[in-house]
């Protein structure tokens, strides 16, 4: 990551899913926490197995600037 990173929630849906949104991202992401439907908080760890589900907000650090 670059100092130019900003942090940014997304709400997921039905038509924005977890995958899609990592896939948006792509390297230039790393997923802080979720906050599931019941209010819930969930800490992304590495090699974690959550996966956040319709409804839920993830909060991550994305690159400004892609890699490349």
């Amino acid at each position: 990551m670059r100092n130019q990173a900003d942090i940014k929630s997304t709400q997921l849906s039905d038509e924005f899913t977890f995958e899609q949104y990592l896939k948006e991202y792509e390297k230039n992401i790393i997923p802080m926490f979720a906050i599931d439907d019941k209010k819930r908080l969930h800490v992304f760890v590495v090699n974690g197995q959550m996966k956040p589900e319709t409804g839920w907000a993830i909060t991550a650090m994305i690159d400004k600037e892609p890699d490349g």
